[in-house]
């Protein structure tokens, strides 16, 4: 005996939205609903589709909300945003000139301050100055303690 065709209902078709929208595979929504593959793709294929990017615009709609208020999270969701969306950085790159070992590759940011020289706190201190007035740029340091001051005394 044939089965009978299947019937979509606005409440079978929400719920399938929200389970596409959570990131359930299809092969699993099938498994909760019932149906094969073909009848959920045949009758549910816009549920499928819109689901996540309306999950994805009500989440971005809420983090917007909680980071242009003035609650708890508001900075957090706000350097969430600005990092996800408007490529904004808190990460700096350090060039050092004149060693070889340090040639085009990145510094670590972990440093002993107790073992550095004052020549290179000097350094350091004008460099961090030098972050905390243009942060999106790249700072070239020399390797050699007077070169650095000279370098540090030019960005002041």
């Amino acid at each position: 005996m044939p089965r009978k065709p299947h019937q979509k209902t606005p409440q079978l078709a929400g719920m399938i939205e929200n389970m596409a929208a959570f990131g359930i595979t299809v092969k699993q929504i099938c498994a909760i609903v019932g149906v094969h593959e073909r009848t959920l793709l045949k009758y549910y294929k816009h549920e499928l589709e819109t689901g996540p990017p309306k999950a994805i615009a009500n989440v971005a709609n809420s983090l917007y909300r909680i980071a242009t208020g003035d609650g708890p999270q508001a900075a957090r969701a706000a350097e969430f945003y600005l990092r996800t969306r408007a490529r904004w950085s808190t990460v700096h790159e350090v060039h050092l000139h004149g060693v070889p070992a340090a040639e085009d590759k990145y510094i670590s940011s972990m440093v002993n301050l107790q073992k550095l020289t004052n020549e290179e706190l000097v350094l350091l201190e004008g460099i961090t100055k030098r972050l905390e007035r243009q942060p999106e740029r790249t700072i070239e340091v020399a390797a050699g303690p007077q070169d650095a001051t000279n370098r540090i005394a030019s960005l002041n």
